[in-house]
């Protein structure tokens, strides 16, 4: 929850460009990056410390892989170097995945085509840019039923938040911002017939996608 909207853009339009690529080094220029991020500079040194803030907060991100026999951790990238000339005109971003890590990148479940990049960064809410991911991976199912301790958790949500948190800053531009992408998109919370009714799960329907 500490990322905010522009980081998780760029992170996606990179991590979409770095998809099957293997170990090779992907190089992005400024106005390329901005261009499938979405974003728009208006000022250089603020979209330098927008990057700044990004490299910061991919530095913490690691992939724990648990099996029954053994426990490893492995790092995102081998190479993540930004280039800026003196005066922030241009910047140059270099970006290489690491051997252990690139079958990660090339499976994962956020397969996002060009199309659903652009409808991701037009996105602002960050809960929202998070229930699209989900949704989008039960597309031709049409429904998506959580807990409510897991819809608190997929969506980082802070521990104390109570039902009514969740209906205002949750839920409110969940259905504010996506129903353009999923068609008759409905939010049903699912309640406990205990006392005084205690909303025990989120239940997310919308018409589901045709594949060929």
């Amino acid at each position: 929850r500490n990322w905010t909207s522009e980081e998780m853009n760029f992170f996606f339009a990179i991590i979409a460009k770095l998809r099957d690529k293997g170990e090779r080094e992907v190089t992005f220029d400024k106005y390329g990056l901005a261009e499938i991020a979405n974003y728009s500079i208006t000022h250089n040194k603020r979209f330098e410390d927008t990057i700044e803030s990004l490299v910061k907060k991919i530095s913490q991100i690691h992939y724990i892989e648990k099996t029954k026999n053994s426990l490893e951790l492995m790092n995102l990238f081998s190479r993540f170097r930004v280039v800026w000339e003196d005066d922030l005109s241009d910047m140059t971003l270099e970006v290489k995945v690491t051997e252990e890590f690139k079958y990660v990148i090339n499976k994962l479940q956020v397969e996002f085509t060009s199309y659903e990049l652009a409808e991701f960064t037009r996105i602002r809410s960050t809960y929202a840019k998070t229930m699209y991911r989900l949704l989008k991976q039960w597309r031709t199912i049409g429904k998506l039923e959580l807990s409510t301790d897991e819809f608190k958790q997929l969506l980082d949500m802070p521990e104390y938040y109570q039902p009514s948190h969740i209906d205002k800053n949750v839920l409110k531009p969940i259905e504010r911002e996506l129903p353009r992408y999923f068609n008759d998109l409905k939010v049903k919370k699912v309640k406990s017939n205990k006392r005084g009714n205690p909303v025990i799960a989120y239940r997310f329907t919308f018409k589901p996608e045709k594949t060929s």
